[in-house]
């Protein structure tokens, strides 16, 4: 389990240091100014320090309904997360 654990803040830590290396490319397939990237950036910081913040409150909420309603929970949020963030057809770089 250690090991799993890990590994996902590996591949989180990459990734979340990899996107102002990337910026240059996507302000280009994108269309963005570079006020608007660095605006897409740092909401991807704030959205990772909130949604910790919660899901470290959450479950302190909730433990009295165990966590049988969990992987419902997280299943409709990642539901709503992919209809949600999709980008439209302007914005979606050529492939």
């Amino acid at each position: 389990m250690l090991g799993i654990g890990v590994a996902a803040q590996a591949g989180f830590s990459a990734a979340i240091s990899g996107l102002p290396v990337t910026g240059t490319s996507m302000r280009g397939g994108y269309l963005l100014t570079t006020f608007i990237l660095g605006v897409v950036i740092g909401a991807t910081y704030l959205g990772t320090a909130v949604s910790e913040i919660a899901w470290c409150i959450w479950p302190d909420r909730s433990a009295s309904t165990g966590a049988a309603g969990r992987p419902a929970h997280d299943g409709l949020a990642l539901a709503l997360m992919a209809i949600g963030l999709v980008p439209g057809g302007g914005g979606v770089p050529p492939t």
